[in-house]
């Protein structure tokens, strides 16, 4: 069952003008192995079972309370957590609205801003998609419940 506060965060947060794109698992995982510097991963769901992705800033979508203010609420926070970020790869469970909404926010603000050296994706199939993946997959997932 949804969380009534993902459900209502989904009316209230305003649609992007913006589609962000979306990135395969293949190729995060390859970023992941060779240039991990260059890389900060946006986890949003509320909690973070049944594991989460290395290194990823959790910042829940129910925390994002305008468009307005992505920067101080997401950008500033990944930045701060990577400062050599080039690419924000944006998730939830499957990847389908939260991380549609708010990497699309993203987008909006970095085309706006005029930030060339910034650039935002979504991770296709969501951190659902990359659970069940076998090696080299898994040795970058921390696992939060014991199977």
């Amino acid at each position: 069952m949804a969380d009534p506060r993902v459900v209502e965060w989904l009316k209230v947060y305003p649609e992007p003008k913006t589609t962000a794109s979306y990135t395969e698992a293949d190729e995060v995982l390859t970023l992941l192995k060779t240039t991990p510097e260059t890389i900060a991963i946006i986890d949003l769901r509320n909690d973070r079972d049944p594991g989460y992705l290395k290194e990823s800033v959790h910042i829940p979508a129910i925390t994002l309370t305008d468009p307005k203010k992505i920067r101080e609420e997401a950008i500033d926070l990944v930045k701060e957590a990577k400062p050599t970020a080039e690419t924000i790869i944006v998730h939830c469970n499957s990847s389908k609205q939260r991380a549609v909404k708010v990497a699309g926010t993203i987008q909006d603000y970095l085309d706006q801003n005029n930030v060339p050296d910034l650039k935002v994706t979504v991770l296709k199939g969501g951190i659902a998609g990359w659970l069940p993946l076998d090696e080299p997959y898994k040795s970058f997932v921390i696992p939060t419940l014991e199977a």
